[in-house]
């Protein structure tokens, strides 16, 4: 889908993503996390998973492709939503979260989602 069409259907998109439960998803991961984790959403949507990290206490930066979608998640989540238009072809993230393995990094976890 096209960032048109979520500019255009960001109001449904929005009602149907909103109010889905992802936390049997993140529960895999969030355990792993240092209380002051910084997490980068990309693709935030409906900012349904930001908002789920930010109840939770972490430090979320949310960005999206889409003006209208970015509108939405900023009212939900009380703060800016960075709009910009990401062009990921294949990414490679690798990070050890273990606790004995820490080092400086800016970001703990890349939430990157993508609906082609």
């Amino acid at each position: 889908m096209s960032i048109d069409f979520y500019n255009t259907h960001a109001d449904d998109f929005y009602q149907s993503t909103v109010n889905i439960d992802v936390s049997p998803l993140l529960r895999r991961f969030i355990p792993y996390l240092p209380a002051s984790a910084h997490i980068l959403d990309a693709g935030c949507g409906s900012g349904r998973d930001s908002k789920t990290f930010i109840d939770q206490g972490f430090q979320v930066t949310a960005i999206d492709a889409s003006e209208e979608l970015g509108k939405r998640a900023e009212i939900r989540l009380k703060q800016f939503i960075t709009n910009t238009n990401l062009s990921i072809k294949e990414t490679w993230i690798t990070s050890d979260l273990r606790p004995d393995r820490k080092k400086e990094q800016w970001l703990n976890v890349i939430l990157v989602k993508n609906n082609d």
